[in-house]
């Protein structure tokens, strides 16, 4: 099985563990003219336990983009048809919050490979907040 902290270790990447075990990381995204003070961030949390789904095991990687009260209704059937267009990651609603969630197969990758689904997560979420706030919020 998938060892999430010794991927994260090796891709030399700060996290914080939560109380459910899960890894929540502040993803810089800073561009590469961009004073990395003044870059947007944006929180990624990598589930720590795979989950089951028939025969094979899955890893969440997810990013907050807003509170779903934040976003006009007729967005959603948006945000469905949107889903069709990424190859890695959808968007779903959990709770209160709209959610960019990559579930990827918890079988052996590389420390480059999960770096890349988590800046997929980061930035995909991060346009998204962008959309329904001024602000940097998650």
């Amino acid at each position: 099985m998938i060892n999430i902290k010794k991927l994260l270790d090796e891709a030399e990447l700060e996290y914080e563990v939560d109380e459910d075990g899960d890894y929540q990381l502040v993803m810089n995204l800073a561009e590469d003219d961009e004073d990395e003070d003044e870059a947007r961030t944006q929180v990624v949390v990598v589930g720590a336990e795979p989950q089951e789904a028939g025969c094979a095991e899955f890893i969440h990687i997810y990013s907050k983009a807003a509170d779903i009260d934040d976003i006009p209704e007729e967005d959603f059937l948006e945000l469905l048809k949107e889903n069709s267009e990424y190859s890695c990651g959808a968007w779903e609603i959990a709770g209160d919050n709209l959610l960019f969630n990559c579930k990827v197969l918890a079988n052996e990758m590389s420390s480059e490979e999960l770096l890349d689904i988590i800046s997929i997560a980061a930035r995909t979420a991060d346009e998204k907040e962008a959309e329904y706030s001024d602000e940097d919020i998650n």
